[in-house]
């Protein structure tokens, strides 16, 4: 009887050990790298929890488009250099007669930095009636979204393409829309129906190669997208950081990484809470230089909080950022 209530005292004793043993692996601190490529030529797609998703060419697509059948946000590829410009006039009749006379002055519209529903396309949406490419039908037809807009979209080659996207069938979950070159007849027409990809944020195209470009993993997979991306602050392309829907992120400035925690700001679900500005660049020494005493607190799609912290970045050279990520709740 005495050997059997020393082995059971001795089994919970291990066990014991074992938990906090665990426990103390699962806070200690993490330090992980990613490399976005010389000159930034990749996007990342990361889970703190689980490290590098996938790793992909930034530069294979120029237009994306939500694959939720309640909103009808598109983005252009603007780190790759994609500009896109709405026709002053904009009247969908006049396909053929639309021109890019006037450009210069034109308004370059933009993916928005703050939220993934608004994409360049969007510019001046409401998210509801109003998505700027098109207007929300209603009930009546199909919860289809019907376009308004032609548009002038310049590629990263420096190509121009006139691009006017019709319609969004709701009752289908598929977009329609049709480009073309100004100086060439052929018009290309083009579906893409996006409950083939619901797992999801979005699903890209190639104006370039006329396809479909698959390149992001499941939604639930990831939390923060290494990348380029205009700065609404800065108004100009930067390198840096967007956090994927469902996450939320909390920054605490001007406190010492030892004594930063939770209580000292609140979680935002704005995308570039991270964004660009841990660094700043010195045109003097081409190198990247870190903000002193700032961390950041990520709540992952799966609930998990880590604590964030920026060690160093190299620049166009490597496209390396070096970091250090603790697992605090």
């Amino acid at each position: 009887m005495v050997k059997k209530v020393v082995f059971v005292l001795l089994s919970i004793l291990i066990l014991s050990c074992e938990k906090e043993k665990g426990d103390d692996i699962k806070t200690q601190p993490i330090i992980d790298s990613i490399s976005l490529g010389i000159d930034y030529i990749n996007d990342i797609f990361y889970s703190l929890e689980n490290g590098e998703i996938n790793s992909v060419a930034n530069t294979t697509w120029d237009i994306a488009f939500a694959t939720s059948m309640m909103n009808a946000t598109i983005l252009v590829n603007e780190g790759a250099g994609v500009k896109l410009y709405v026709h002053p006039e904009s009247d969908t009749s006049k396909w053929n007669e639309i021109d890019t006379t006037g450009i210069s002055g034109w308004q370059e519209l933009y993916n928005s930095d703050s939220t993934w529903l608004i994409g360049a396309f969007n510019y001046g949406t409401n998210l509801y009636d109003n998505w700027g490419w098109g207007y929300y039908g209603g009930p009546s037809t199909n919860h289809n979204v019907i376009g308004k807009r032609m548009y002038i979209i310049q590629l990263a080659s420096g190509s121009i393409k006139k691009i006017f996207i019709y319609l969004k069938d709701g009752s289908t979950n598929t977009y329609h829309f049709k480009f073309a070159d100004f100086d060439d007849n052929t018009i290309n027409y083009e579906s893409i129906q996006l409950s083939n990809y619901s797992t999801r944020n979005f699903i890209y195209y190639s104006l370039v190669n006329n396809e479909v470009i698959d390149r992001e993993p499941d939604a639930n997979t990831w939390d923060l997208l290494f990348t380029r991306y205009f700065d609404e602050q800065s108004i100009h392309i930067v390198t840096g950081i967007l956090s994927n829907n469902n996450v939320k992120v909390a920054e605490v400035r001007g406190i010492s990484k030892e004594l930063a925690d939770t209580t000292l700001s609140n979680f935002s679900d704005n995308i570039s809470v991270i964004g660009s500005d841990w660094k700043t660049y010195n045109w003097m020494t081409d190198n990247f230089s870190l903000i002193n005493d700032l961390t950041y607190f990520v709540k992952t799609t799966s609930g998990k909080v880590f604590k964030l912290i920026f060690i160093s970045s190299e620049g166009r050279s490597s496209g390396k950022i070096k970091f250090e990520k603790t697992l605090i709740e």
